[in-house]
C-alpha cells in the first residue's frame, strides 16, 4: 500500500509529512520524485515554503506519511509561488551504489545514522564496496576539521544532499 500511495502522491505533487520509525520519531516534509521497493527519494521543503534540499530513505523507515492538511497546504502555495519540484534521475537502484552516484553528482552528503537519527556525518564518497564507505568527511563549523571516515553502508538510514547547510558547509571548507 505504501508504494502505490507515494505513486499517487508523485502524479497529484501533492506536500508530504513523512515520519520516521526512529527513536525520536524525526519528520521531514517534501515532495515525492522517486519510489521503488527498496528507495524513496524526496524535494525537502521548509515551513516557509522554500526547498531544502533532498532526502533519500529505504521505506522501511516510513512510520506514517501525511498529507493535505491546512498546514501544508500553505507552505505549497509559498513553494509554489517561489520554486518548483526538481526532479533527479538516478541510474543505480541498490541503497550503496545510489549513495555513491549521489556523491559524485552533488558532492557532499549528510549520512544519517541508524541508531541515532539526530546524529550524521558529512562527507563525499572517496571509495566503496557493498559493505563500507570511504568519507573524506567535513567536520562542523565550529570544527571545521577534516578527515577520513569509514562507515558501514547498511547502518546509514537516510542521507540528504544539497541542502542549504551543506552547500554552505563545502563552501566554507573550500576556502580554508
Amino acid at each position: 500500500m505504501l508504494n502505490e500511495t507515494i505513486q499517487k502522491l508523485i502524479i497529484h505533487k501533492d506536500l508530504t509529512t513523512v515520519v520516521f520509525n526512529d527513536s525520536d520519531s524525526s519528520e521531514v516534509t517534501g515532495y515525492f520524485i522517486k519510489e521503488s521497493d527498496n528507495l524513496i527519494l524526496m524535494q525537502l521543503v521548509t515551513d516557509s515554503g522554500l526547498s531544502d534540499g533532498y532526502t533519500l530513505f529505504e521505506p522501511e523507515l516510513v512510520q506514517d506519511l501525511m498529507w493535505g492538511t491546512r498546514a501544508l497546504s500553505s507552505i505549497d502555495r509559498l513553494f509554489q509561488q517561489k520554486s518548483k519540484v526538481e526532479a533527479i534521475y538516478l541510474g543505480a537502484d541498490a541503497w550503496h551504489e545510489v549513495i555513491v552516484e549521489i556523491s559524485h553528482m552533488h558532492g557532499l552528503i549528510a549520512f544519517y545514522n541508524m541508531e541515532d537519527e539526530s546524529c550524521f556525518d558529512v562527507g563525499l564518497v572517496l571509495m566503496h564496496d557493498e559493505e563500507w564507505l570511504l568519507l573524506d568527511a567535513l567536520g562542523s563549523v565550529e570544527t571545521m576539521s577534516r578527515f577520513k571516515k569509514l562507515i558501514r553502508s547498511d547502518n546509514i538510514c537516510r542521507i540528504e544532499f544539497d541542502t542549504p547547510y551543506l552547500n554552505d558547509l563545502n563552501e566554507l571548507h573550500s576556502e580554508t
